[in-house]
């Protein structure tokens, strides 16, 4: 976890988008290729979970696929998205694709909520699942 503080403008901070401090908590989970999808739906309850503490129940679910330039072989992307699509499916939440919106060392899957603070048509992702198979 790694506290980030930055000086905004006056009217550009608002809600939970800009701020002037936060902390940012980022995980890196080791598991071995089988073990991908389990894990990911473990850390879809716990995003939900808290999403749905903070009020925010109306989120988009993007599936973000191999991009154009990739690094780490076809088979292991193919398994990968596969896990994420099976957690999804799991789960049972409405996703859709983003084709070729991975980057470039693996796909993921985005949770984004509309806001009310949303003027300019693009959603913030609020949750990224993302599993890294070249480390």
């Amino acid at each position: 976890m790694g506290t980030v503080y930055r000086y905004e403008r006056s009217g550009v901070m608002h809600g939970l988008l800009r701020v002037r401090g936060f902390t940012q908590d980022d995980a890196h989970i080791f598991c071995r290729p089988e073990q991908i999808e389990a894990e990911v739906i473990q850390i879809l309850d716990l995003t939900l979970t808290v999403l749905k503490t903070f009020g925010f129940t109306e989120y988009d679910v993007r599936l973000s696929t191999r991009p154009e330039k990739y690094v780490g072989s076809l088979e292991n992307w193919e398994k990968a998205e596969a896990a994420l699509r099976n957690a999804l499916t799991a789960k049972k939440l409405r996703y859709e694709i983003d084709p070729g919106e991975g980057v470039f060392y693996g796909p993921k899957i985005d949770l984004k909520y509309a806001t009310a603070w949303d003027v300019i048509g693009s959603v913030p992702p609020s949750g990224r699942l993302q599993p890294a198979g070249t480390l």
